[in-house]
């Protein structure tokens, strides 16, 4: 190809990329819920873009078991979206004119987002997060469903929650967003595993078989197997046991790994008292 047909391709390309750039159409939040995990404080995030006007930014303690949250309400009137990214500026009220701005850009896997706070003399603090979209259920109405008793007082009819510390909450991630998980420890070297996934009215749940590690650590093992593969939890508590780190080895039969996800988990408390932010 001589450069003359080269220089007239390239004038078409470049006049193809201006017309689809003047075409491009405004972004928009559709109603419905966008949630995701702030990692750094365990927070679970849920904006909530409701038909009849509802606007929220509602942030849960997950270490509350979701008992313990704050929301922050706007109006359509406070987001400003363009093409390449929505912003959202909310006012926290008539008693604190603090103002928050949430920055919105897509993603693969949903939105990537920037919350900026302004704290005490004038300080301003940024969290980083991604929220994905879900038309089911919000995650945290399906663990009030999957956990009502977790705050009733233990009895002799319900003892499911008599152990102290016995159900962890946080999350685990691999290559894609983080996954909400609940490790439930039971008296019989036995957990149940339940995987909350965004978009499924369904949860994900497994037993698994405890060992512990004959560590300073005070780790667990927790092993669980199919004809397939295996999935061995490796936990390390931390924290006066508080909080539990560690990652999740799928292992094939023949032995090679086939996925490995780190995992971060704190214990519920159902009476929390305080939300730091």
């Amino acid at each position: 190809m001589n450069c003359l047909k080269l220089l007239s391709l390239a004038a078409v390309v470049l006049l193809s990329n201006v017309a689809l750039s003047e075409e491009k159409s405004v972004l928009e939040l559709a109603p419905g819920y966008y949630e995701g995990i702030f990692k750094d404080y365990l927070d679970y995030k849920t904006l909530v873009i409701d038909v009849e006007g509802n606007y929220a930014l509602v942030t849960s303690k997950m270490a509350s078991g979701f008992r313990l949250a704050k929301a922050l309400r706007f109006s359509r009137d406070d987001v400003v979206c363009s093409d390449s990214s929505c912003i959202i500026s909310i006012s926290r009220g008539e008693d604190d004119k603090r103002p928050v701005q949430i920055l919105m850009r897509p993603s693969v896997l949903g939105w990537d987002v920037v919350e900026s706070r302004t704290i005490g003399a004038g300080e301003t603090v940024h969290y980083s997060y991604e929220l994905q979209s879900n038309n089911k259920t919000p995650i945290p109405a399906q663990f009030f469903n999957s956990y009502k008793s977790l705050s009733e007082p233990t009895s002799p009819n319900n003892d499911r929650y008599a152990v102290s510390g016995s159900v962890y909450i946080g999350y685990s991630e691999g290559d894609g967003s983080p996954n909400l998980i609940v490790v439930e420890f039971q008296g019989d070297n036995k957990a149940l595993v339940q995987s909350f996934v965004n978009d499924m009215e369904s949860t994900k749940q497994a037993e698994y078989n405890v060992e512990r590690m004959s560590s300073p650590t005070n780790g667990r093992i927790l092993t669980q197997n199919n004809s397939y593969s295996g999935s061995h939890i490796y936990l390390y508590e931390l924290l006066e046991h508080k909080l539990i780190e560690g990652f999740d080895l799928w292992i094939a039969k023949d032995g090679s790994a086939l996925q490995t996800r780190r995992i971060k988990l704190i214990r519920v408390n159902p009476h929390l008292k305080e939300l730091r932010r």
